[in-house]
């Protein structure tokens, strides 16, 4: 692997390589909440933020973690931060 790129199966083709960015303090907070059965809303009145806000770092750490779902991005958090 090399510059985000791994060599395919056939010589000489080249295919991007899948990395996941870790999230961020704000972002690790809100996906935390998220987990323990808190909506998006209730998060954010937790966390002193607007909703607009919070909807906003769910939807950056779904594209992160290369998530499809915010359910997938919770699964996934609580996985490697058990």
């Amino acid at each position: 692997i090399q510059g985000g790129v791994h060599a395919g199966a056939l010589p000489g083709v080249w295919s991007k390589v899948s990395i996941m960015r870790p999230l961020t303090k704000r972002q690790k907070e809100i996906v935390t909440l998220l987990g323990h059965g808190l909506s998006q809303q209730e998060a954010a009145r937790q966390l002193g933020i607007k909703y607009g806000y919070a909807r906003q770092l769910v939807m950056l750490a779904r594209e992160r973690q290369e998530c499809r779902s915010t359910v997938q991005l919770v699964a996934r958090h609580a996985r490697t931060h058990d």
